[in-house]
């Protein structure tokens, strides 16, 4: 299945919620996975360039997943290794 997200099209069904349409605007695929899409976007009021992790699904497992490694990330400071803003 492929969705739009302002013009992008995402594979899996992967979806942003209309809030963050507002805060983002994305610019190109990165890539898929098993859980689901990561779009190049960028950020409408500070103009930085992010990856957003978008969700193939809205399962409780994913949803676990994501946040896991999110926090595992967001404890990690190091130039080689993204930092996770949210």
């Amino acid at each position: 299945m492929i969705t739009h997200f302002d013009g992008v099209g995402i594979e899996g069904g992967a979806a942003l919620a209309p809030a963050l349409r507002e805060r983002y605007r994305p610019l190109r695929v990165l890539g898929t996975g098993a859980m689901g899409t990561v779009v190049l976007a960028r950020e409408r009021e500070l103009g930085r360039l992010v990856a957003l992790k978008l969700l193939r699904e809205n399962w409780p497992v994913f949803q676990q997943r994501l946040r896991h490694e999110a926090r595992v990330m967001a404890r990690l400071a190091h130039p080689a290794i993204v930092p996770v803003y949210a």
